[in-house]
């Protein structure tokens, strides 16, 4: 569980960082100090950039919300093993973000 307590907080910090080269409007869209909430296509472009970056992370579509759009699972597993089941299996710590869209 430290582990991976320790690399969410290390994507947290570098993700400026590693955004330095990338696309300028990605990073804007961490807008802390303005207390702003990014949309839903933001959010998924947010995770889509990470799944991107880092190997031990995934994003994954598993279905479909209540609103007609792509339910996403993000997994974050140190040694890649990004299937929920075997990750459930091997007792792995699961956490679920729930992100409330504003439609």
């Amino acid at each position: 569980m430290k582990n991976i307590l320790y690399l969410i907080f290390s994507l947290v910090l570098l993700l400026p960082g590693a955004l330095n080269g990338q696309d300028r409007d990605l990073q804007s869209m961490l807008r802390y100090s303005e207390n702003h909430s990014l949309t839903y296509e933001e959010a998924i472009e947010f995770y889509t950039l990470l799944d991107r970056e880092y190997p031990e992370a995934e994003l994954k579509e598993m279905g479909m919300t209540d609103a007609g759009r792509p339910l996403h699972l993000f997994i974050i597993s140190g040694d890649k093993e990004f299937d929920p089941a075997e990750l459930h299996r091997k007792c792995k710590t699961i956490l679920l973000i729930k992100i409330k869209v504003f439609i």
